[in-house]
């Protein structure tokens, strides 16, 4: 193999390289203390405070009197090990209480500096799994480098409590299956220890934070396995598996200890092995029951991924098949170990690509893929530095000409995400301007955070508001359904609210603020903007995130039954604040309470002024609660036939009230018995 004659790093490269990776480290910390809150980040706190509560790492209302929801197979797509880390830290650092993770400001920035850590933990894998395949740590330190430099690695490193907890988890597992890949038995007690321990620890927060990324662990050993098994010997097969006795005994040392962690950690699920092998692999292929064509992972990647890298991928990917080819069956503990590194790349990807799982956004659901990948680049760049100094005597110009462009491989990405600073995991490479790609902005909303000095005091805040069939902007969020988006259960403003300015003057009570994330260069008709937050890149300007002043009239009832579900416009204007979106039950129709009051404002057809009315709200079963219109009181009784209607009586001053303009409809269900309890659609009748 070609790294028997590689040498060192070039010097100007390898100087570059410890440059780029120190300069990335600091990024990552010191941009996880600027980056705003994502999305899924209170959404797991709130998964963490119901997993100390309950012992099930799932939502607020996918936990119904201890047991999950009928239908419910989240929870055997996350598990909370990474969230158990991270409030760990909390509580040394004294942001936190034993067994409460909180949304603080102080929480959530050091959260960040723990992920950042379990970041570090990943990069030190990638150089230890490469300084093993190209024997030397300075290649090791470039394939950090390279890593560091590939905006999605170094931008979710800030910020991202799933994804970059598995993607370090995967790369401990290949590095732990690479130290048992030696060649002897007999080495030091740190290799001898290190592999099942590595193995072990790559598992438990690989498999602790998504359950079903056992099937790229499984995939790692059945290549180390497989691979050892089909070596040339004279001994034969029997004595083949005797001789490496001792390699299946610390695979299986190091899976047995992580297993022995994770029932510890989530005896609900990892209590049952088989089962939870069985469900969290079909519940992760099938979140959310979205299917990506196949197209999705390969575009991204040529979209998404630094260019110059992506060609020392392909060149790494030629040198190191056409090796293991060469080597066939009788490959050395170098060969072997890059088939782990393929392993990690390549295989759950392409299961991904042929059996339509449900990705969405950008790449950060296969980020697992990108430590394989930095090391797979940094093999091509070995390869051309070995070719070019092997011709050195002939052309000069060689060594200086690779060193220059593997130098640009690393900077030039880099440079751009440090000018999307700290943002940097929205960048894309120049390939999307020249193909007039429509990139998605701000996805993870971490922007927010800027948006917040320009918030006034008081005016409902809606983020990323829907929009109906006339490109207006609706009090419901895409992401958040009919809640504020200062309610800290899943903004991404609440833990800066107090940085406010006080902008923007009284609302008008059919007038909101929308905050907008996924910027496509135009603001909804009845909305004007305010302010927003950009940056400037090298190749086009980044546009992240807006703030919009917007208009939207009441619905006017007139005697007829509206239907709320994800279909019906109307409908869906109705609820307002403390309702849950659609899928409390995995579906699109109703919605659930999210704790209340739960409101919705409305007028009545004025040719229904002169008599009383009746509301009849059409529910999936009966819940207590205390209902108010206008701000009165009102009697309300549950029918008796029938699926569960609540008959809501309206007095005909209010109804004259209704029609001179909005009232606002308002249920105080009791908690939990409310939980779970969707209503379904509203009517207007006559009294009887």
């Amino acid at each position: 193999m070609f790294a028997d004659q590689l040498g060192r790093v070039p010097r100007l490269l390898r100087y570059t390289s410890v440059a780029v990776l120190g300069a990335g480290i600091f990024l990552i910390f010191f941009g996880g203390l600027r980056v705003g809150v994502t999305y899924d980040e209170p959404l797991h706190v709130q998964r963490f405070n119901n997993y100390v509560e309950t012992g099930w790492y799932l939502g607020d209302g996918q936990v119904i009197e201890g047991e999950p929801v009928e239908g419910m197979r989240q929870q055997y797509v996350y598990a909370p090990v990474t969230m158990t880390l991270l409030h760990g830290l909390g509580v040394v650092t004294g942001v936190e209480d034993v067994g409460t993770a909180s949304a603080t400001e102080d929480a959530y920035a050091v959260r960040h500096l723990g992920i950042g850590m379990i970041s570090l933990l990943g990069l030190w894998a990638v150089a230890a799994t490469t300084r093993l395949i190209l024997r030397g740590w300075d290649w090791g330190v470039l394939a950090a480098a390279v890593l560091v430099a590939v905006p999605l690695w170094t931008g979710h490193s800030m910020f991202n409590v799933k994804d970059v907890s598995v993607a370090t988890g995967y790369a401990l597992v290949t590095l732990g299956l690479a130290l048992i890949a030696r060649r002897e038995r007999a080495a030091r007690r740190l290799v001898r220890f290190g592999g099942p321990g590595t193995l072990a620890i790559g598992v438990i927060l690989c498999l602790g934070t998504r359950p079903g990324m056992w099937t790229g662990v499984a995939a790692g050993c059945a290549v180390l396995i497989g691979y050892r098994c089909i070596r040339r010997t004279e001994q034969g097969l029997a004595a083949t598996l005797r001789e490496d006795g001792w390699r299946y005994r610390d695979i299986a040392v190091g899976l047995l200890l992580a297993l022995a962690a994770l029932v510890a950690v989530y005896p609900q699920v990892f209590g049952s092995p088989v089962t939870a092998l069985v469900r969290s692999a079909l519940s992760s292929a099938n979140f959310f029951s979205v299917q990506a064509p196949w197209t999705f992972i390969p575009t991204r990647v040529a979209f998404q991924m630094p260019l110059l890298i992506l060609t020392f991928v392909a060149i790494g990917t030629v040198v190191a098949g056409r090796s293991i080819l060469v080597a066939g069956r009788q490959p050395d503990p170098q060969h072997q170990r890059l088939v782990l590194v393929f392993a990690q790349m390549v295989t759950l990807p392409l299961v991904a690509i042929v059996h339509g799982a449900s990705l969405y956004g950008d790449l950060r659901q296969v980020l697992f893929a990108a430590p394989a990948t930095a090391i797979v680049a940094t093999l091509g760049v070995a390869r051309l530095v070995t070719v070019v100094r092997d011709r050195a005597e002939k052309d000069r110009t060689g060594p200086p000409l690779v060193t220059a462009i593997a130098c640009a491989a690393i900077t030039l990405p880099f440079v751009d995400q440090a000018l999307a600073f700290p943002y940097g995991y929205t960048a894309y490479n120049p390939m999307a301007s020249v193909a007039g790609l429509s990139v998605l902005g701000d996805y993870y909303r971490a922007s927010g955070r800027e948006i917040v000095p320009e918030l006034p005091v008081t005016g409902r805040i809606v983020c990323t508001p829907e929009e109906d069939e006339n490109d207006r902007a609706l009090r419901a969020a895409h992401l958040d359904g009919w809640v504020d988006c200062r309610d800290p259960a899943s903004s991404p403003i609440a833990a800066f609210m107090g940085d406010r300015g006080a902008r923007g003057g009284e609302l008008a009570a059919d007038e909101f603020w929308a905050v907008t994330f996924d910027i496509r260069g135009s603001v909804p008709k009845n909305c004007i903007e305010v302010s927003t937050v950009s940056r400037r890149l090298v190749f086009r300007r980044l546009n992240l995130a807006s703030l919009s002043r917007c208009t939207l009239p009441f619905p006017k009832l007139a005697a007829e039954t509206v239907v709320i579900d994800g279909d019906s416009d109307r409908g869906f204007q109705l609820p307002d604040l403390g309702w849950n979106a659609f899928g409390v039950d995995g579906t699109t129709d109703g919605v659930g309470f999210k704790g209340g009051p739960a409101t919705m404002t409305f007028s009545f057809a004025p040719w229904l002024r002169d008599a009383p009315l009746m509301l009849r709200l059409t529910a999936t079963r009966e819940f207590d609660t205390t209902v108010r219109f206008g701000g009165v009181v009102v009697s309300s009784t549950w029918s008796d036939s029938g699926p569960p209607v609540l008959d809501i009586a309206v007095p005909v001053e209010l109804v004259a009230r209704a029609v001179r303009g909005p009232l606002t409809l308002e249920l105080s269900p009791k908690v939990p018995n409310a939980r779970g309890a969707k209503v379904l659609a509203l009517a207007v009748e006559p009294a009887a």
